[in-house]
């Protein structure tokens, strides 16, 4: 999961980045603001990878059940960071979709108006 994590908010920073850039917004301080937190997130996506690796490779079946419940914590507090982060750029990715859609949906509009103006009579 922690992997998909990663490559997901990786994907929706380049689309991100995109976006922004679509609408002149690339250099503005939302981009950078944006930057700062999705370079922090994917350093703590990559921590929890890491620890998860770590503490969670192997459980002693010598483990009492208080040391066992304590990974099982640990293991679901690390799960639902990842799923908050997760949810965080899915919700950036949708909405960068949203405004894909919309930009898409002008243009075509425009190129049809531009059509029609061109066939009126008096504009061949």
């Amino acid at each position: 999961m922690l992997d998909a994590a990663i490559s997901a908010l990786a994907y929706t920073r380049q689309s991100h980045q995109r976006v922004l850039a679509m609408e002149g917004l690339a250099l503005s301080s939302n981009a950078q603001i944006f930057e700062k937190e999705a370079t922090a997130d994917d350093a703590g996506l990559r921590q929890l990878r890491e620890k998860a690796r770590a503490e969670l490779r192997e459980i002693d079946p010598g483990l009492s059940d208080t040391e066992v419940e304590s990974r099982l914590v640990d293991a679901a507090g690390m799960r639902a960071r990842a799923e908050q982060i997760r949810d965080k750029y899915a919700a950036v990715l949708a909405e960068d979709d949203q405004k894909r859609s919309e930009k898409r949906q002008a243009m075509h509009d425009l190129g049809n108006r531009l059509r029609s103006e061109r066939h009126k009579p008096g504009n061949e």
